[in-house]
């Protein structure tokens, strides 16, 4: 299993691997948590540095929303990214 620090460098490195590798269904759930992990780590530390302009308790509020209020509106902002063009796909034709 990758860890943060080795799975996020490969990919930036060499991104058709790495979808290549997810296509072949080589470790994809860990690819996915490591990922997510990544995702809400760097979230907090965005977060974090944009509340420490204000005050050390703005940062602290800011590291806990940031990545709470990112990824619980992503589903959201994917789903229809994700259905649309099924159901242009799956239409009858004539």
């Amino acid at each position: 299993m990758k860890t943060i620090f080795t799975i996020l460098p490969d990919f930036l490195r060499n991104p058709d691997e790495f979808f290549i590798s997810i296509r072949n269904d080589e470790q994809v759930e860990s690819k996915a948590i490591t990922l997510s992990i990544a995702s809400f780590l760097f979230l907090l530390v965005y977060g974090f540095t944009l509340g420490i302009m204000k005050s050390p308790q703005q940062a602290v509020s800011s590291a806990i929303k940031i990545p709470i209020l990112f990824l619980s509106t992503m589903p959201s902002a994917c789903q229809p990214l994700i259905s649309f063009p099924w159901l242009y796909w799956v239409r009858p034709c004539g």
